[in-house]
């Protein structure tokens, strides 16, 4: 039976469909494993593209595969990760108390009822580097080398934009 363009964009998933509209937004993407973190790409974050034809063959093998796109320079984004379970919620609360609230911005709850609290890169030169618990405890900065799920990926749980 021949299948037309429409037939085949109809039957893509919800990752798929999620991919390329991040994509079409010029945030490059990558596929990772299904409920998890890993890249299923053999360079992982390094192979992130806003190739639609590429993404569409990743997730015609991979129908399932969470989205991972990487933080940094290319996606001009550094997120700040709140873990939970680490105190990452008191952190935060302490932290802004003594400085400047976080401005409105982008926010993932992620799949193990964290936030990814979306930042824009600076432009001005400075690099922002991944960290673990800088901050202090639960709080880790994603910037470069480092990359993030987006919605509608499910690892405990699933990550929602909010």
């Amino acid at each position: 039976m021949y299948q037309t363009t429409a037939d085949r964009a109809a039957q893509k998933s919800s990752l798929a469909k999620a991919a390329l509209a991040i994509a079409s937004r010029g945030k490059p993407v990558f596929p990772c494993k299904p409920g998890g973190k890993t890249p299923l790409t053999e360079n992982g974050f390094k192979d992130a593209t806003t190739n639609p034809h590429k993404i569409n063959a990743w997730w015609e093998e991979w129908p399932n595969a969470n989205i991972g796109m990487p933080t940094g320079k290319a996606s001009d984004v550094f997120v700040l990760d709140v873990d939970p379970d680490k105190g990452g919620f008191e952190t935060l609360k302490a932290l802004e108390a003594h400085q400047e609230p976080l401005p409105r911005t982008a926010t993932v709850k992620t799949g193990r009822e964290g936030l990814h609290i979306y930042l824009r890169y600076p432009d001005d030169g400075t690099v922002i580097r991944n960290s673990v618990g800088a901050l202090g405890p639960g709080l880790d900065i994603r910037g470069e080398g480092g990359y993030v799920l987006l919605p509608p990926s499910t690892t405990e749980g699933a990550y929602e934009w909010r």
